[in-house]
């Protein structure tokens, strides 16, 4: 039957050639504008890597020096009222019923932050090529629990991490997988140094305690390599290097402990440095991110525009092959005449139809490697783990749904004209021959 097939369709090579071309700008198409869909869903489907769920920043803002009841022209007197003032706070926060965990964290080291530090970092012993690493600093305060506060989950185990042994003795990190795996090629990295390029001479060198789930900055983001640098004393005197952050217990509504921490907290810390400035969730910060660096409205536009070509796709190859099909009704009245079946005549169709996808397919694929290795992105080598970050794996995927979708609707397009047609009694198909 596959001999007889393509001999039809070389017989037919002038119509199938239109429908060739037409399948494979279609293929091309559908490719570049779906790519970017396909690998934007991948990194959302990717676990967090922490708890998003009741989570929250406590924002704080510092008053202008003249609004200060007290002395601030000696910095250190300043520093050491901002210190009390902060941990007062602290202490206030991390007493009430409602509150799981607290955690005190530099600037820009939660999720959606505006901005990220950025180090370069090396192996001890060794000379690999520094690799370029996000960092998150938290400050450990007594009674504090960042990994819970963040909700960082165990890179073996899958489950909550636990406060590593030794972590308050200082120069301790704990690093994303992803770090790990670039870095020494496995992420049993317990008890491995590293250390920043700038100071090669080993007396930065910090000891890795832990090893955490890739932390995904953003939703739309893959875990970039990372480290949490934990310190024991909190370093600068601004308010605006310091965020509180805190994880309320499960059953505890969000927004009727942030009135009460603005109503009765925040009143009591209004004329000192350490000023509540608001409060904003995991959740909030995040989508605040996506959508001030467009994210939001780049998948909008996207979405809306692989809508308007399905749509364009579906109904432009459906009339194709509706067309193709009752074109050949007196084909299908002569093979009904000479005994086949509609079964018959129904699958060989369906073949044909299945058989130019796949050839109009395959001609497209040398336009899609030459336009898929014309993208860039950032920082591929470092994420290859993830299939997405993959030109390679990335392509074949979306070349998947692509041609399963092309596939169902020639199949769509043929099965109902060709049933239609093969209903009718040969001498009707046969009348205009």
């Amino acid at each position: 039957m596959i001999k007889m097939i393509f001999k039809q369709l070389w017989n037919q090579r002038r119509q199938n050639g239109w429908i060739l071309l037409e399948l494979t700008v279609i293929t091309f198409f559908i490719f570049t504008t779906s790519v970017e869909v396909v690998r934007g869903l991948a990194d959302y489907a990717l676990p967090d890597g922490y708890e998003k769920e009741n989570a929250y920043v406590l924002q704080l803002k510092e008053y202008e020096a003249h609004m200060f009841r007290y002395d601030v022209k000696e910095d250190k007197a300043k520093d050491s009222i901002f210190h009390a003032n902060f941990n007062q706070l602290l202490l206030v926060i991390k007493g009430c019923p409602e509150v799981e965990a607290v955690a005190v964290i530099n600037q820009n080291s939660f999720p959606g932050s505006a901005s990220q530090t950025a180090l370069a970092m090396y192996p001890e012993d060794s000379t690999f090529t520094p690799l370029r690493t996000v960092r998150y600093r938290t400050y450990l305060a007594d009674g504090t629990d960042f990994i819970k506060a963040y909700g960082l989950t165990d890179a073996h185990t899958g489950e909550l991490m636990q406060l590593p042994e030794r972590i308050h003795e200082g120069r301790k990190v704990i690093v994303s997988a992803s770090f790990a795996r670039y870095m020494f090629g496995t992420i049993d990295v317990v008890g491995k140094g590293i250390g920043k390029v700038h100071n090669p001479s080993g007396k930065d060198l910090q000891e890795i305690v832990g090893v955490y789930q890739n932390f995904k900055r953003t939703d739309f983001q893959v875990g970039y390599p990372s480290i949490f640098t934990i310190d024991t004393k909190m370093k600068g005197q601004n308010p605006f290097d310091h965020f509180i952050i805190y994880r309320l217990k499960e059953g505890v509504d969000g927004n009727a402990f942030e009135e009460k921490v603005m109503n009765e907290i925040a009143p009591r810390f209004a004329n000192t440095p350490t000023v509540i400035q608001g409060i904003e969730s995991f959740e909030e910060s995040l989508n605040w991110y996506n959508d001030i660096i467009g994210i939001y409205n780049h998948l909008r536009y996207t979405a809306v525009m692989l809508f308007f070509v399905l749509l364009c796709v579906f109904l432009g190859m459906t009339g194709t092959f509706w067309v193709r099909c009752r074109a050949r009704r007196q084909d299908i009245g002569l093979m009904r005449s000479i005994g086949a079946s509609q079964a018959t005549i129904t699958r060989q169709f369906m073949t044909e139809a299945w058989m130019l996808v796949i050839i109009g397919f395959l001609i497209a694929q040398p336009l899609i490697i030459h336009y898929i290795h014309g993208l860039e992105w950032s920082v591929i080598d470092l994420t290859a783990h993830y299939w997405q970050d993959s030109k390679t794996w990335l392509t074949l995927a979306t070349d998947a749904l692509i041609y399963i979708l092309m596939v169902l609707i020639a199949l769509l397009g043929t099965w109902f004209p060709v049933k239609q047609a093969s209903k009718d009694l040969p001498a009707e198909a046969l009348r205009d021959e």
